[in-house]
């Protein structure tokens, strides 16, 4: 199988950035998933450089570079469920 990798981008006063983390390991322990995981802190200037317009913003098996593929994960929560 191939190896998942999420990367999540958040602008440095991002108030989601803990239920985001929170529910992403939930999830994943729940369903016995191993992926590489990081979070990566972004100004608006290099936001706007990787063409995203919010915080946070969560890519599954996304590269950026010339050859830019984004698959962006829209999924709607409700952060109010424990």
């Amino acid at each position: 199988m191939e190896e998942i990798k999420i990367d999540c981008y958040l602008f440095p006063e991002c108030a989601s950035e803990e239920p985001l983390r929170i529910n992403m390991n939930s999830a994943l322990t729940a369903e016995k998933i191993k992926v590489n995981v990081g979070f990566h802190r972004i100004d608006n200037d290099e936001a706007a450089g990787l063409g995203l317009s919010g915080s946070p913003s969560v890519f599954i098996n996304s590269t950026f570079g010339n050859g830019l593929v984004m698959q962006k994960l829209v999924y709607p929560f409700d952060f109010t469920k424990k």
